[in-house]
């Protein structure tokens, strides 16, 4: 089984959250698996580490140098930014358009069977007028067809599965 992504969205790096990114000095209380964006004029463990993103192992700060292209959310701000390749950008989101007033998925004539269509929505501030699931004219089995409240789905055939996020 193959899985197709959608060309774009492989130019970014999707990284784990991290809590803060204002700090120039571990905060002190830290615990195994706490990150951070070191901001600029740093000192003590994270001195010489600017932009970088630290880890807590549980005994050591773990530093990543980011990438052009690397994304990470920042817990404290509610914001997601973007690595320009020499800073961190906030995106800015306000613009884009939220809300889906109409999914309309129908499958027709189809002699493979279909292992499951899912349509997910995940924490959006949006609202969904409807979604039309439709299968007619299958020959075979259809495994499952979901709608669930998450942000990945995964269309599975016989040809592969098309994973995408809405």
């Amino acid at each position: 089984m193959a899985t197709y992504r959608v060309p774009v969205l492989d130019e970014f790096s999707w990284q784990p959250p991290v809590l803060d990114k204002d700090l120039t000095a571990p905060p002190g209380g830290e615990s195994k698996g706490d990150r951070y964006i070191v901001a600029a004029d740093a000192t003590g463990a994270w001195s010489g580490l600017d932009g970088h993103i630290v880890t807590y192992t549980g005994a050591a700060w773990l530093d990543a140098t980011p990438a052009e292209g690397w994304y990470v959310y920042v817990a404290d701000e509610n914001v997601l930014y973007h690595y320009t390749g020499a800073a961190w950008d906030a995106d800015d989101i306000s613009g884009i358009e939220t809300d889906i007033t109409s999914i309309d998925t129908r499958i027709s004539n189809v002699e493979s069977s279909v292992g499951s269509i899912d349509t997910h929505v995940d924490s959006c501030d949006s609202s969904i007028v409807s979604i039309d699931t439709r299968a007619t004219n299958i020959e075979s089995s259809v495994g499952s067809i979901n709608t669930a409240k998450q942000d990945k789905g995964v269309y599975v055939s016989e040809y592969g599965a098309i994973e995408f996020t809405i």
